[in-house]
C-alpha cells in the first residue's frame, strides 16, 4: 500500500487522501514522524479530509502531544459536531487542566452521541475526575 500511494503522489504530490493514506500507513507501522509530515500535508491539500484530522488526533494522543490532539479533535468536530470519538477525547484532554469544566462540555456532548450501554461507564469516569478536583478551582 506504501507504494501504491507513493506512487500516486509522484504522479500528484497535491492528491490529499493520499497523503491522509499514506499518514495511516506511517502511524500503522510506527513511523511517527513520517505519519505526522503526511497527515499534516493531508489537512492543508484537504482542510475538510476528516479522516486526516482522526488520524493527526490520534497521532497527537499516541505521541502524548496535547496541542496536535486538542488541534486535530476540534477540527474533526468542525466537520462532524456528533462525533463521539472526537468529544470523548477532548473530555480525557481538557480533564487533565485544572478547571474541569471545560472537560465535563465534552463528556456531555460524548455521552448524547455514544451507544447508551457505554453510558454509565463514561458518566462515573467524568464523575470521578469532578470529585477528585481540588474545591475552589
Amino acid at each position: 500500500a506504501e507504494r501504491m500511494f507513493l506512487r500516486a503522489l509522484e504522479i500528484n504530490p497535491h492528491l490529499a487522501s493520499a497523503h491522509s493514506n499514506l499518514g495511516l500507513v506511517y502511524l500503522q507501522t510506527d513511523r511517527l514522524d513520517l505519519a505526522k509530515e503526511s497527515l499534516l500535508r493531508a489537512t492543508q491539500e484537504d482542510p475538510d479530509l476528516k479522516p486526516a484530522w482522526e488520524n493527526l488526533a490520534r497521532l497527537g494522543i499516541m505521541t502524548q502531544d496535547p496541542f496536535m490532539a486538542v488541534t486535530a479533535l476540534e477540527q474533526s468536530l468542525r466537520l462532524d459536531p456528533q462525533d463521539a470519538f472526537a468529544h470523548w477525547n477532548l473530555a480525557i484532554f481538557l480533564a487533565a487542566k485544572p478547571d474541569l469544566r471545560d472537560a465535563a462540555v465534552y463528556h456531555a456532548r460524548a455521552a448524547g452521541t455514544i451507544e447508551p450501554s457505554l453510558r454509565p461507564d463514561a458518566d462515573a469516569f467524568i464523575r470521578t475526575l469532578m470529585e477528585a478536583q481540588p474545591q475552589g478551582e
